[in-house]
């Protein structure tokens, strides 16, 4: 568990999952480590100290009466950490393999996520979660790769973090991680139960990945605030998907530009800041639910041409490849502030220009040529149709 609580508003949720994992603690058949990061030291109201900087503990069952304390073995501690430098979290991860080697490996990250969003200074990358309080710095989709793949990948990554359940962060890690969980949408957290999650794996350690996944989805908590999205994907099979994209993106192009523009003008959006005015934020907003972006799109297209017949045959045939493929679970709750129903959001969200094309980032391109997922499918092709008048 990598629990960043370096950010002063969700330092209180970072003390919460570990005194939540205490519940439960390590056993013969599960080793529960985690890495707690605190940037204030405020104890609110539980009697865990006032530190600040980093600790490690082995997390060991509460003892009775002592759940408002930390009852974890403490194992290793720093002053200061920047924990968006994607080398602390390698240094973790190869700590706690080394230490505690396991048949199959859970990787939690909690921590503000901005998905692919890059919008605090940073000299380059691409914004993606582990934001530190203090330094700004982060740890970026194509670091997170690089930290998986340093540390030999994992078999199922959990993002307590807002936004990050996007094609682009998900295919960027489908050679490290065998299964990614998290939200297309602005998270109101916690919204995980780490206690049934966590008790499962020990009561039922051959349980395989993606049933403690689709177990970790199903009980989500999503009733705070609008509601909003968790899901599960399997990365087994995204390079099949993206080379099917990339045909339909070949087909798109050559089409007319106006059913993505007019389009683009209703699709289900998600909230990039959750310090901005809802209404303000989804026009500013350029992630969009990919189910929603395709079935819309081709539903749209009319007439017998040729071109249409094929792109809404290939489009049904992506549709059935996310349902069957990528997405193993999907759990959404409530309405969107633009009254639309989360249900329209299928698991995965994907970059798409905003409804003022003129708000998109500056040099987006540029960074979005970075990601695999670009790389693999033109997506940027498709966008830049979107940009059109």
């Amino acid at each position: 568990m990598w629990l960043n609580g370096s950010s002063s508003d969700i330092e209180v949720v970072a003390l919460y999952d570990l005194l939540v994992a205490e519940t439960v603690g390590s056993n013969s058949n599960v080793n529960i480590v985690a890495q707690l990061s605190r940037g204030t030291g405020n104890s609110y109201s539980w009697d865990v100290g006032n530190w600040t900087g980093a600790k490690r503990y082995y997390v060991q069952k509460d003892q009775p009466n002592q759940t408002n304390v930390f009852n974890s073995l403490e194992l290793w501690k720093s002053d200061a950490i920047d924990t968006g430098d994607y080398k602390e979290l390698v240094g973790f991860i190869n700590w706690s393999k080394q230490n505690f080697p396991a048949e199959n490996y859970v990787l939690i990250m909690f921590g503000h996520g901005s998905g692919m969003e890059d919008f605090l200074p940073r000299p380059s990358g691409i914004k993606a979660t582990s934001f530190d309080g203090k330094t700004n710095n982060y740890i970026s989709v194509v670091e997170m790769e690089k930290t998986l793949r340093e540390t030999g990948g994992i078999d199922l990554l959990v993002y307590e973090s807002c936004l990050m359940q996007m094609m682009e962060a998900a295919y960027q890690l489908k050679d490290v991680a065998k299964v990614i969980v998290g939200s297309e949408e602005v998270m109101h957290i916690p919204s995980y139960p780490y206690a049934v999650f966590l008790g499962l794996l020990s009561e039922q350690p051959s349980i395989t990945i993606e049933q403690a996944a689709q177990f970790l989805v199903k009980n989500s908590d999503l009733s705070r605030g609008n509601g909003g999205t968790i899901s599960a994907l399997k990365t087994q099979r995204m390079t099949d998907f993206a080379l099917k994209l990339n045909k339909w993106v070949q087909l798109v192009s050559k089409s007319g530009a106006g059913e993505v523009t007019a389009v683009n003008k209703h699709l289900i959006r998600f909230r990039i800041r959750s310090n901005f005015e809802e209404a303000e934020d989804r026009q500013l907003a350029f992630f969009v639910d990919l189910y929603d972006l395709i079935e819309n799109y081709t539903d749209s297209m009319t007439g017998n041409f040729s071109e249409t017949v094929a792109i809404k045959q290939l489009g049904s045939e992506l549709l059935k490849f996310l349902s069957d493929e990528i997405v193993i679970a999907n759990k959404t709750q409530g309405r969107t502030s633009e009254d639309i129903p989360y249900n329209r959001a299928k698991g995965v969200s994907i970059a798409l220009a905003p409804r003022n094309p003129a708000l998109l980032p500056k040099g987006f391109f540029e960074v979005y040529s970075g990601f695999n997922f670009e790389q693999d499918t033109n997506w940027s092709a498709f966008i830049k149709r979107s940009l059109l008048p």
